[in-house]
């Protein structure tokens, strides 16, 4: 089955919340999931991994959580 990385981005927790369910559950179907969030996201690795989600919430205007905006610029500066 998938390897499945759940990248998350939260301020209160609720997103973590999300994935944690999802950590539970997705095994069952026989996936093999990583869980990553905090200072591990701004330099994971994506080679290899068949499923990538990312659990995250917004806050104020729309503004991504702390700890996602390093990986987000990440990706923008990575583009194709």
């Amino acid at each position: 089955m998938a390897h499945i990385t759940i990248i998350v981005g939260t301020e209160s927790g609720n997103a973590q919340m999300c994935a944690d369910y999802l950590q539970d559950q997705l095994p069952q179907c026989g996936h093999r999931v990583d869980v990553v969030g905090d200072a591990d996201v701004a330099d994971l690795d994506l080679a290899g991994r068949d499923v990538v989600l990312i659990c995250t919430s917004t806050h104020g205007d729309g503004e991504l959580p702390d700890n996602l905006a390093p990986f987000a610029r990440r990706l923008q500066d990575t583009r194709p």
